[in-house]
């Protein structure tokens, strides 16, 4: 027998006490753009906008500590940025010589025909 209460299990026909009401929980998430958290769930939603939102202001806070510490490196070495090289290891900055100038020039210039080589590839390709 079911009643409001009680419901028959399925594989062995007994009855069991309802331990949640019956509700209708839909997720919806489109994955192709970024928008607005939304799962229907208000403290998942909340706790998932806490993390990006720490996340956010965590690398937010480093990129300006990155910064406050090259415009520190630019002015006691009375120096531009175009000047500076940066050490992927440890954030370091020093002043390129003259030799190191040379290479980041040849370097930027290899680049923009590299890009521009790829760039006119893929325009033709698309045709």
């Amino acid at each position: 027998m079911i009643s409001k209460e009680t419901l028959s299990c399925i594989s062995c026909g007994a009855e069991a006490r309802k331990a949640l009401s019956v509700s209708q929980v839909a997720f919806k998430a489109d994955l192709q753009k970024v928008g607005v958290q939304n799962t229907g769930t208000t403290s998942l939603d909340y706790s998932h906008d806490r993390v990006i939102g720490q996340q956010s202001w965590s690398t937010l806070h480093e990129m300006q500590k990155r910064q406050d510490y090259k415009r520190t490196v630019i002015e006691s070495e009375m120096t531009d940025g175009h000047h500076l090289s940066r050490d992927p290891t440890d954030g370091s900055y020093w002043v390129m010589d003259d030799a190191e100038l040379l290479a980041a020039k040849k370097g930027r210039e290899i680049q923009k025909v590299l890009s521009r080589a790829v760039r006119d590839y893929e325009r033709r390709k698309q045709f």
